[in-house]
């Protein structure tokens, strides 16, 4: 990475109901530790808000503790929304999902719960990209979600 001059960011992941702890990075704290032990400049952490927000709901842990545990080894974003409950890793059908407010959603930000004031008020030395990551289904609302992540940003005095 160091060579090609670009970052290999981690991306938090999603938990699921029926296979708890399947992977380190359900953990905001444990993937702040391996980035932290692994100390190169090359390796960071896409910290994905929909993702942080359904595993401290899932496993109760302080969402905002984690966000502030990763804030010095965030390179990456990936915003969007969700209502904090989890599904299955075999529920795939995300219209059955959406109907019930459940999984993985990437909805656009302002339509859920993930308290993304609170989560980008740890960021404030934040100096990368975000992607507003939300399905095909939520096209109607790109627009929305574009002016709410603006105003979400001005309010937090973040600037890109």
């Amino acid at each position: 990475a160091a060579e090609y001059g670009i970052v290999i960011a981690v991306e938090n992941a999603r938990p699921y109901l029926d296979a708890s702890n399947y992977c380190y990075a359900e953990s905001l704290e444990e993937l702040a530790l391996m980035v932290k032990n692994i100390n190169h400049k090359h390796v960071g952490i896409t910290l994905d808000t929909g993702h942080a927000y359904l595993a401290a709901s899932r496993y109760g842990y302080d969402l905002i503790a984690g966000v502030q545990a990763i804030a010095p080894y965030v390179r990456h974003i990936h915003l969007h929304d969700n209502f904090g409950r989890c599904c299955a890793s075999w529920e795939k059908k995300q219209h059955e999902l959406a109907a019930m407010g459940r999984g993985d959603m990437h909805m656009p930000i302002g339509m859920g719960n993930v308290p993304s004031e609170k989560i980008f008020a740890c960021l404030q030395h934040y100096d990368g990209s975000i992607t507003l990551e939300m399905r095909p289904r939520y096209k109607e609302h790109y627009l929305l979600a574009l002016e709410n992540a603006r105003a979400l940003l001005h309010q937090t005095a973040i600037v890109m």
